[in-house]
């Protein structure tokens, strides 16, 4: 029996969406077949700047870093990032990370994949 339910937005196909809330402040890891994603954290004191930092692990594993994402109002990209392909597919994610005052982060998330065009 195949899947139900399938999404898209525009052109793209939505593999996966959810909330993760983090487990005592460590990185977050999602695998995709056999890629992984891993997210981190990094609050640092006195410093209101908001930045993404990127680390190519190695050629299956991409880390994002994201500095004083700490807004209990959500902060997150205004576009959707290609991460690279899957299945010779464009792979798209958009998220939203949440934050209370000195506590773990919740993101909200959604994978997307490209046509072969």
């Amino acid at each position: 029996m195949q899947d139900a339910f399938q999404f898209k937005s525009g052109s793209k196909e939505i593999i996966e969406s959810g909330t993760i809330i983090q487990f005592d402040k460590k990185p977050i890891e999602i695998a995709i077949n056999d890629l992984k994603l891993i997210l981190d954290f990094i609050d640092e004191k006195g410093s209101r700047d908001i930045k993404t930092i990127s680390e190519k692990i190695d050629d299956r594993t991409l880390k994002l870093i994201f500095h004083n994402f700490n807004s209990p109002l959500g902060t997150g990209n205004t576009k959707p990032i290609q991460l690279g392909t899957l299945h010779n597919r464009p792979l798209f994610v958009n998220y939203r990370i949440y934050a209370l005052k000195d506590s773990d982060k919740t993101i909200h998330y959604t994978f997307y994949l490209g046509g072969t065009e």
